[in-house]
């Protein structure tokens, strides 16, 4: 029997809260939509984030007032129950988005997670910084990986410590084999687990729970015991009901 995939563990969790809640029959509406830019992160300092370049899209939902947000490659709009969003398949980008969207703001909901709706404005430079500042003083010899490029922080990253210390990886075609301060870019769809063996601690961008890319990736920086991070508000839920090491200081709860 194969292991389940964390969106699989997360879900049978989130089953066992909706049961306890009495929800399975309840109709809770749930919305999801595409976010424009400024609705999403509002007006930051630069113009390089994954959002202001078409590469991704954020969408909403929205559970009992509560909200919760998801990057994804394929938004799309959906309207049902949370015992309809517990029967969707997993297997498809716009699937799991539906999912985690829901599932964050179900939980918040729930008071189990928080930090569920993007920051904003000159938040995203700001937590990038302050990431970078911490790990420094924590581990000023550790090479950093990141997968999923998010330039403000690869370049906070790399600012404080090298182009040498810093190992990047994305999925987006046009970025692949470009350079970010000196640091090249590789392919994310085959070079993520050379990302691992080469960086001491790994920064995981949140979208490869909807991408479909987490659990081979989780899996191995888990066996090579890597010290590791997943940012964003993509994967709140999923880290607050597995145990993961979440990584959104400035993330907003509405």
């Amino acid at each position: 029997m194969s292991a389940l995939s964390a969106l699989e563990k997360a879900r049978q969790k989130f089953a066992d809260i909706v049961a306890a809640r009495q929800q399975w029959d309840v109709s809770v509406s749930v919305t999801a939509h595409a976010l424009t830019p400024a609705e999403a992160i509002g007006k930051p300092d630069r113009d390089d984030f994954p959002l202001q370049t078409d590469h991704e899209k954020m969408i909403e939902a929205e559970v009992l007032g509560a909200k919760g947000q998801a990057f994804t490659d394929r938004p799309g709009n959906f309207q049902g129950t949370l015992r309809d969003v517990l029967d969707l398949s997993l297997d498809t980008n716009r699937n799991r988005a539906f999912f985690i969207a829901t599932l964050n703001a179900a939980a918040h909901h729930a008071g189990i997670t928080a930090r569920t709706v993007h920051c904003k404005d000159d938040e995203p430079t700001r937590c990038a910084r302050r990431l970078a500042v911490s790990l420094k003083l924590q581990r000023p010899d550790a090479k950093i990986g990141i997968i999923g490029l998010q330039p403000a922080l690869a370049e906070a990253i790399i600012s404080k410590y090298s182009s040498e210390q810093v190992i990047l990886s994305d999925l987006q075609v046009e970025k692949i084999g470009t350079a970010i301060n000196g640091v090249k870019i590789r392919d994310g769809s085959v070079d993520n687990f050379s990302v691992v063996d080469d960086a001491d601690i790994i920064l995981i961008t949140g979208t490869t729970l909807v991408n479909g890319s987490f659990d081979a990736l989780f899996n191995y920086l888990t066996n090579q015991k890597k010290d590791y991070f997943i940012f964003g508000v993509t994967c709140a839920a999923v880290s607050s009901l597995l145990d993961y090491n979440r990584y959104c200081p400035f993330g907003r709860n509405r």
